[in-house]
């Protein structure tokens, strides 16, 4: 893959299984612009409660609807995510 995660998210306190999270994402559904990993972390934070879908993060786990998650990136990137189960199993393994 040709992102360059730690670039990608310098200068933000991003926590790491978000990182991964992202990782995956990008990886399984070739999802390769420079602002996307960063996006979809802010996604899930906003999802999640663990961050404010702007770059700032509490550190927190937070509960959140799974289905919602993987329906707003899905949303984002309908072209690229075309089994929504395969997505649900990526954040599964880290939310």
């Amino acid at each position: 893959m040709g992102l360059n995660f730690d670039k990608m998210f310098k200068g933000y306190d991003v926590p790491d299984y978000l990182k991964y999270v992202s990782y995956d994402i990008c990886k399984e559904f070739n999802i390769n612009g420079l602002s996307d990993p960063m996006y979809i972390v802010n996604v899930i934070a906003a999802e999640t409660g663990v961050g404010d879908g702007r770059g700032n993060f509490n550190g927190k786990k937070g509960t959140f609807n799974l289905d919602g998650v993987a329906q707003r990136l899905k949303g984002a990137y309908g072209t690229k995510i075309k089994d929504i189960n395969q997505l649900k199993k990526i954040l599964e393994v880290y939310l």
